[in-house]
């Protein structure tokens, strides 16, 4: 499970939650940093889908948006249990 999820200075809505596995944010900017942390020794993975394809990203990285919608979804997993999380970020 995450303990925190930032993207830049960007606001989630919701507010982040553990518990909450969808979110939504726009931004005007051409990347942002994302940092996911975990409350644990998970593996976090994220992975990028937007017009220019699908990509994995690293974890505290900035990642390019593409204009319009960017499907963000980050999986953490830990001694075989999964959980996933979705941020769409639309680009204006």
């Amino acid at each position: 499970m995450l303990s925190g999820l930032t993207i830049g200075g960007l606001s989630l809505s919701p507010t982040f939650a553990p518990n909450v596995e969808s979110y939504t944010l726009k931004t005007r900017n051409n990347t942002n940093k994302v940092t996911a942390t975990s409350d644990n020794t998970a593996d976090i993975s994220l992975l990028l889908t937007n017009s220019l394809g699908t990509n994995s990203v690293a974890n505290g990285t900035s990642v390019p948006w593409a204009e319009g919608e960017n499907e963000l979804d980050i999986t953490v997993s830990r001694n075989g249990n999964t959980k996933k999380y979705v941020v769409v970020v639309t680009k204006a």
